[in-house]
């Protein structure tokens, strides 16, 4: 982060912090943004240009930074997904830096993932923030069919 030595770096609205697109999708209210208006933005920007790295990381740092847990667990997912058992020492750096956001069988399910470089994304967990996963939560019966008798 790039801080400056005057007055004005003071307040702590005024940092950019580390994205660096503000008018990405038309949201051009950047000092106004609530955590899940910046997380929609990023979130569009992955979704976006799936291969950018940078867009995924941005994702990952804001949700760490605004504590969003749960979007930030979607937010690795993605990358690991776009990753495709490639660049596995990013992978790892980016879910062993998370890892104090983490619950601990979410952590184990992505180191584990991360262990076996064979093993394809439907191992990974599933996250109702992911937008890259296959979304499936249950396989349970819902409604069932029978004769009237």
């Amino acid at each position: 982060m790039i801080v400056r030595n005057d007055n004005e770096s003071t307040n702590q609205s005024q940092i950019k912090r580390f994205f660096s697109d503000q008018n990405t999708a038309g949201f051009y209210e950047w000092h106004n943004w609530s955590a899940e208006k910046g997380l929609e933005r990023l979130v569009f920007q992955v979704s976006r240009n799936p291969k950018r790295l940078q867009a995924h990381l941005e994702r990952i740092y804001y949700c760490f930074q605004e504590h969003l847990d749960e979007q930030l667990l979607g937010a690795l997912i993605d990358l690991l997904i776009v990753l495709n058992n490639t660049g596995l020492a990013l992978g790892k750096r980016m879910v062993f830096g998370s890892k104090a956001r983490l619950k601990e069988n979410q952590l184990y399910l992505l180191e584990n993932y991360l262990a076996n470089a064979s093993v394809n994304s439907d191992s990974l967990p599933v996250n109702r923030y992911s937008i890259f996963a296959k979304g499936l939560l249950s396989n349970k019966v819902m409604v069932s069919v029978g004769s009237a008798g």
